[in-house]
């Protein structure tokens, strides 16, 4: 009969907090002391430093390691498009001239092509979301893969409209092209009015100096103002826009302004085409950011003209009264407005689950290491074939 283990109070005391409880319910030896209870494994880690292993124990029961990947988040044209940028039509072709050549001016589709003011920041609508339900008819049914639709706000002047027509205008980006197509507007009472041409648009962004300082409360005071003056389009209008030249030339060095501005702000008077829209809602904002950055009224007559004139000459160019879309375009490249005739697909950095190298070499250890003997307290059978099992695995993770 092997001797009892003499055991102190404190050991006794441990052991218990080591045991299960079922082990130390079984009888005691006839003398009185307590049972002999074999000594719990070893941690993991000590068998492996036993067996002379400089590995430590691999992560095999961790959660894989979350890690940042790119990922292809869409389009990105709450990113591009602001409050004060134009979108440009382009001229439809294949119609022949002579058809197109007077009934089509004034139109989104006309010969000389149309712009639209931009009034707010776009918002995506899915295709499967409750508002895209709602507007299942503004998705192309020809192309599926258009899981998208942009919904912004515009003003614009038209023949078919009187006065300034504003409203919800619905646009698409195909997925090949990345170019921008107008698929309707968004009418009072959720009526959809489709565009069957699906005419392709092109961006044009204000200048980065007067984009990094928007003011939308100034912008919102010009749209009241405008609203309060406006009136339809004209074709008188369209006549003197192709027969006269919509340049604005500056006066002279040491000539008063302020009669060269009155003569910019008669123009906005005057019964508009599509680009009076544009030309008159800058131009006016210009004047108004002019008396903002002298002060209000604090700042004289002469130098809130002089000062005004010089934002409209640098950044607007052009009378509102004349200017044809071409007119625009052109002023446009010359003073610094950024065209975006394709809207990119971006890549958004997202967190995602790593697969575990560890997991896959300790699927092929041997049968040896079992769950059980990962788990259980009690000494594996054969602690030494599973403490060489454990080593082999940690080092064919280290090796992949």
């Amino acid at each position: 009969r092997p001797q009892p283990l003499q055991l102190s109070q404190q050991q006794l005391l441990q052991r218990q907090h080591q045991q299960p409880p079922h082990l130390l319910e079984r009888a005691t030896s006839s003398d009185g002391l307590p049972p002999c209870i074999p000594p719990a494994a070893p941690p993991l880690q000590h068998q492996l430093q036993r067996h002379h292993h400089p590995m430590h124990v691999p992560p095999a029961l961790a959660p894989p390691p979350m890690g940042v990947s790119l990922c292809l988040a869409g389009d990105a044209l709450e990113l591009l498009m602001a409050p004060g940028d134009v979108l440009a039509v382009r001229a439809a072709p294949g119609a022949p001239l002579s058809s197109r050549l007077l009934t089509e001016i004034g139109t989104t589709h006309g010969l000389m092509g149309h712009v639209l003011l931009v009034l707010s920041a776009p918002r995506c609508i899915r295709r499967e979301s409750p508002d895209g339900e709602n507007l299942q008819a503004a998705f192309p049914a020809e192309r599926p893969e258009v899981q998208e639709l942009w919904k912004v706000r515009t003003l614009e002047s038209t023949r078919s409209e009187d006065g300034l027509h504003e409203a919800e205008t619905l646009l698409y980006i195909e997925p090949d092209s990345g170019r921008l197509v107008i698929a309707g507007e968004l009418e009072p009472g959720n009526t959809i009015c489709l565009n069957e041409d699906a005419e392709q648009l092109e961006l044009w962004q204000s200048p980065a100096e007067l984009r990094a300082r928007l003011r939308l409360d100034l912008m919102q005071k010009v749209l009241l103002d405008m609203k309060a003056h406006e009136a339809s389009w004209s074709g008188a209008t369209a006549i003197r826009a192709v027969l006269s030249s919509a340049s604005l030339a500056a006066p002279a060095a040491g000539v008063d302004p302020a009669p060269t501005l009155e003569t910019v702000k008669a123009s906005w008077e005057k019964e508009p085409i599509c680009t009076s829209v544009v030309v008159a809602f800058w131009q006016r904002y210009l004047c108004e950011l002019a008396a903002a950055e002298l002060g209000g009224g604090g700042a004289s007559r002469a130098e809130l003209s002089r000062r005004s004139l010089d934002l409209i000459l640098q950044w607007m160019p052009i009378k509102a009264d004349r200017g044809l879309p071409g007119d625009l375009t052109g002023a446009f490249r010359s003073t610094g407005w950024v065209p975006v005739a394709q809207v990119p697909r971006i890549f958004r950095p997202c967190f995602v689950q790593q697969p575990s190298f560890a997991t896959a070499a300790l699927s092929s250890a041997p049968a040896a290491l079992s769950a059980r003997s990962l788990s259980s307290r009690a000494p594996p059978e054969d602690a030494s074939a599973s403490a060489d099992a454990w080593a082999a695995a940690a080092v064919a993770a280290a090796n992949v």
